[in-house]
């Protein structure tokens, strides 16, 4: 290869090479403002989707047809016991056995670099829980989660919390669920991040009373175990519902399952 040929080679290399960091950081800006912003996400669940169903999903039956939830007494044979969740130790106690069938009405991506950061700032308790339950999802069933009654609600999401508003549409605080998900499996972290607004998903897993060990002791989150369980925190003066805490076990999107 002579003196040009190898300054031709060099030159198209580097460029080649600056293409690519452009591409990853533009891929790296867009999950970043996703997390924030869903609609954004789009051209990147378009993707990542029918590859989620390809290389981690089977193809399988969801349990039941209709838009519900099945909240199975459970007796955890292991009450109180310690586990490394999202690279902390904590203490869990399964209370219930969960099953749904929902139409998605959210998704909140917690642990995202740029938002994960911002949203638990110096807190280590904060930064703990947006390591155990990465992702945030809101589901409806019954006849508030019919697809056609949703295009008629307003929904909004920030900080762990739900909320909506609505005028011409049929509404229950009882078909409503907003859920603070512990994935069993990164799979089923990778299949959450790729849910989106109006799917229809099923999950499984167990409702758990968890919390932090050591400095972390004093930080403990109590599931909600039935459905519109209010909680004891007041957002404004107003009661407000308490949220699931789901250990997820499985999910069964588009015909596939992933466990």
């Amino acid at each position: 290869m002579s003196h040009i040929d190898t300054f031709l080679f060099k030159c198209a290399f580097i460029s080649y090479f600056k293409k690519l960091i452009a591409v990853c950081i533009c891929l790296f800006l867009l999950t970043q403002i996703s997390s924030c912003y869903p609609l954004i996400g789009y051209p990147l669940r378009a993707v990542n989707r029918p590859l989620n169903q390809h290389f981690l999903g089977k193809p399988a039956k969801e349990p039941f047809t209709e838009l519900k939830e099945i909240f199975t007494p459970y007796k955890d044979p292991h009450p109180n016991s310690r586990h490394i969740w999202g690279g902390y130790p904590i203490q869990k106690t399964f209370v219930k056995h969960y099953q749904a069938k929902g139409t998605v009405l959210y998704v909140d991506i917690n642990d995202a670099l740029i938002k994960g950061w911002y949203l638990a700032g110096k807190s280590e308790s904060s930064k703990m829980y947006k390591k155990v339950a990465p992702v945030d999802l809101s589901i409806a069933v019954g006849k508030t989660g019919q697809p056609e009654n949703i295009r008629n609600l307003n929904i909004g999401h920030e900080e762990n919390g739900l909320f909506i508003s609505y005028t011409n549409a049929y509404y229950s605080e009882k078909e409503v669920e907003n859920i603070h998900v512990i994935p069993a499996t990164p799979k089923l972290t990778k299949v959450l991040k790729n849910l989106q607004k109006y799917d229809i998903v099923y999950i499984e897993g167990f409702l758990v009373n968890w919390g932090g060990t050591g400095e972390l002791s004093r930080t403990k989150f109590n599931t909600a175990q039935y459905a519109g369980q209010i909680s004891h925190q007041r957002a404004g003066g107003v009661e407000t519902g308490l949220c699931l805490q789901l250990y997820l076990t499985k999910i069964i999107f588009n015909g596939h399952v992933y466990q």
